[in-house]
């Protein structure tokens, strides 16, 4: 995890690898009550976006979703998703 990033930060990283395909990562929650939330997967360069109802907001719920991913795409799909950044 990164903390403390700017848009600046992100703009040098882009000009320093233009090549480098960008996904933005996001957890949309409404009110507190409401235990289930939306995972956004953001593929920047290709204006497309994954989006996963998760039951609850937890570490064990996001990593559910990237195993699922695993299991649908091959290695190679997979690998081209870029979840370096």
């Amino acid at each position: 995890m990164h903390l403390n990033r700017l848009f600046v930060d992100y703009i040098r990283f882009k000009a320093k690898q233009p090549g480098v395909a960008v996904v933005q990562m996001d957890v949309i929650e409404s009110c507190k009550l409401i235990k289930t939330c939306l995972l956004t997967l953001h593929f920047i360069d290709i204006r497309f976006m994954l989006i996963f109802l998760l039951p609850e907001k937890t570490s064990e719920h996001v990593t559910a979703v990237f195993k699922y991913l695993q299991t649908i795409l091959t290695v190679a799909e997979y690998k081209k998703l870029n979840w370096s950044w």
